[in-house]
């Protein structure tokens, strides 16, 4: 029985995440609502994919569960203890999503851990800790034209009484002695001494402590006909206003603005009396960074040169506390990773607080403090002054989203990549999981104009950190359409090209879940069969993308059907993006000549056999494509977790002057193409102590 229990805000939905909240103890957790971004982001709170083993999910929707796989992919192979999945009778359709792109043995999919489904129709989950009932949610609303019945879900959380502990006093008046008889009164059992003297737990126990049960309502809808299906509900009879026996301490709402501020639902938030705290987590409070490593090194970067690394949303400066809050209001708008109390040492509590730290000025005076940092900027900022030609037009431009393989970690995300045709005019190469919140951070209030303008999502291969944040782009991007009063059914629709495996987990998805298959994006295979030599090119009227003129998409050597995609301009201007692979030849016959040559380095060329064993590159690899091809520039990215502020910059690196690594959030526009080669000077002197660390690997 936990002695100290406590509800925390992972998200409030405001910035890069879908809302969710943890209700926590020391050994376990239960989360409600797993976004995408998940299993980035749960470390923050000092939770990993090991600590949970309950997941509630309030709506059947990508919003709410598109963190699910990665949270799974992510879990230590040794971990075999059972995950449950608690929610919408149509979850038990959730992991069969995913299956496509999960480890096959066999010809069957290999899960991490045994899954478990637990829908409403079992009424309520129960352990050591709590019962958690679960409250269908239900009302027939007009839904792509008809009628139907929506299978949501809120969840009644209480928390289950203190076991009463052995008193030691009370064992020594009674003159019980150690060992296994005091381990039978605390199981519950009568004991009889060698005298013949009977003794009933409760002679042992302490006296009861005060302990309010505090329980949570969670609640998730999408308009007020779906009230009367939770207030009617027999479980929350006692909490009503109307014969309240039993307390609720917090009724959290994942449910939007616009519900929660009509009359009935303003009726239905005061049924549960004045004691009663809400909790609006919907995304409509205030934007606070979740990581600090990122704005942290952005705005050191910024302070380098803000074209290439501009300010990232929230432009925050700063502490976030992880504490304890006690709201002064009682409907109130937490930020992320705060706490509030159910149970435990409430003053030992209290007094926790700054998390982490965002202070531009310290970052600053830091980098002037040091000359070798100090000299590579003013250097590089000369060299801007000579090449940079401000008439010359931005675009096109590319900003990095992602540049991490495999998996997101503290400082960089998993493959995105944002090029930006003109102002009006953008597509997508690959979208793993967290590209939406990649894009609020970089472009913040600005982010309905930027999904205004994507025409294509270009998926290079079926590995989930290339594919996984392909649905929340589609749906945001059908949002910001509606926001704006423009019509989605326009001409021409989105366009989405990738292999027939891509297609057919979006249509997995929409089959077994709420459908975006009425947004009506088109689809474009990649590829249909594995081909080394296979190429393709697609022109404008396939594409119908503005100041795009043509795409060639190139077999690329990692797995069946990767490719990578040969991006022409109609102004003549041609950038390379190589997807995942060893170093290909066809990707060099098509590329010849880039402009730009976004080429994947995973490792650093001491680790040739990893990379010729995963089927990725290593520097020195890229560098060789990037001079066969006769490219321009070079730009390396996907990284392995190994190298999370900078990977090591080779000699090569820096004696080619056309070449740079890549950032989260770094943005290069077409007139600064000629000094974005010089950065990596300024990363040699800024992340010294990194880059001497990987020396010392070596030694």
């Amino acid at each position: 029985m936990a002695s100290t229990i406590t509800l925390e805000v992972l998200s409030n939905g405001a910035s890069q995440m879908e809302p969710s909240v943890v209700l926590r103890t020391p050994t376990s957790a239960y989360v409600f609502n797993v976004p995408e971004g998940t299993q980035r982001f749960i470390p923050m709170i000092n939770l990993t994919p090991g600590n949970i083993h309950d997941i509630f999910i309030s709506k059947a929707v990508w919003s709410r569960m598109g963190g699910l796989a990665g949270l799974l992919i992510s879990k230590d192979p040794a971990d075999t203890s059972n995950l449950r999945v608690h929610g919408a009778a149509s979850l038990e359709n959730v992991i069969y999503t995913s299956s496509p792109f999960l480890e096959k043995r066999d010809g069957k999919t290999c899960f991490p851990c045994k899954i478990e489904t637990q829908t409403f129709h079992d009424e309520y989950f129960e352990d050591k800790n709590v019962i958690v009932h679960y409250l269908p949610v239900a009302a027939d609303i007009i839904h792509d034209g008809r009628y139907t019945s929506v299978d949501n879900s809120a969840f009644l959380v209480e928390l289950k009484p203190k076991e009463r502990r052995i008193d030691l006093e009370k064992l020594a008046k009674l003159k019980v002695p150690k060992g296994p008889l005091v381990g039978q009164l605390k199981a519950g059992k009568a004991i009889t001494l060698q005298d013949g003297t009977v003794i009933n737990p409760a002679d042992a126990l302490a006296q009861v402590e005060k302990d309010v049960l505090s329980s949570v309502l969670v609640v998730d809808i999408d308009n007020i006909g779906q009230i009367p299906s939770i207030i009617e509900n027999e479980v929350l009879r006692p909490f009503l206003n109307s014969n309240p026996t039993k307390n609720l301490g917090y009724l959290v709402h994942f449910t939007t603005d616009d519900v929660i501020k009509t009359n009935e639902y303003q009726e239905f938030m005061s049924s549960f009396g004045e004691e009663c705290q809400h909790l609006i987590v919907n995304g409509s409070g205030e934007a606070f960074p979740m990581l600090d490593g990122p704005h942290n090194n952005q705005n050191m970067l910024n302070y380098v040169d803000p074209n290439f690394f501009p300010r990232l949303y929230p432009d925050f400066n700063g502490d976030v506390d992880r504490k304890l809050v006690v709201p002064e209001t009682k409907v109130f708008y937490p930020p992320p990773f705060s706490r509030f109390f159910l149970r435990g040492n409430f003053e030992k509590m209290i007094n926790e607080k700054t998390y982490f730290t965002i202070n531009k000025d310290e970052l600053v005076s830091r980098m002037e403090a040091n000359p070798n940092v100090s000299d590579a900027i003013v250097k590089f900022k000369q060299e801007c002054e000579k090449k940079v030609d401000p008439s010359e037009s931005r675009f096109p431009s590319i900003s990095f989203l992602g540049t991490a393989s495999a998996s997101p970690i503290k400082y960089r995300n998993v493959s995105g990549y944002l090029l930006r045709l003109s102002q009006t005019s953008s597509v997508l190469v690959d979208c793993g999981e967290g590209t939406y919140g990649q894009l609020k951070v970089l472009f913040g209030p600005e982010i309905d104009d930027i999904m205004l303008t994507l025409g294509g999502i270009f998926i290079t291969h079926g590995h989930l950190d290339h594919i996984y944040g392909l649905f929340t782009l589609i749906e945001e991007r059908a949002k910001a359409f509606q926001r704006r009063g423009q019509r989605l059914d326009r001409e021409p629709r989105l366009l989405v090209a990738g292999h027939p495996y891509v297609k057919k987990f979006f249509e997995i998805y929409c089959e077994k879940f709420r459908g975006i298959k009425k947004y009506d994006v088109r689809w474009v295979y990649t590829m249909e069969s594995d081909d080394p030599e296979f190429s393709k090119t697609l022109d404008p009227d396939v594409l119908q993308i503005a100041r795009l003129e043509a795409v060639s998409v190139v077999a690329v050597d990692h797995i069946p059907m990767a490719v990578g995609f040969v991006f022409e301009t109609s102004d003549c201007k041609k950038i390379v993006f190589s997807g995942d692979t060893k170093p290909c030849k066809n990707l060099v016959r098509h590329g010849k000549h880039a402009h730009f040559l976004i080429h994947e380095a995973t490792f650093e060329d001491a680790f040739f056999e990893d990379a010729e064993r995963k089927r990725h590159s290593t520097t020195g690899q890229a560098l060789q494509i990037g001079r066969k091809m006769m490219a321009k520039n070079i730009i390396l990215s996907h990284f392995s977790a190994r190298y999370p502020r900078c990977p090591v910059i080779s000699e090569e690196v820096i004696k080619r002057g056309n070449v740079t690594v890549a950032t989260d959030f770094l943005v290069v526009e077409w007139n600064r193409r000629k000094v974005v080669g010089k950065m990596v000077k300024v990363y040699q002197e800024l992340f010294q102590r990194e880059l001497n660390e990987f020396e010392k690997r070596k030694r």
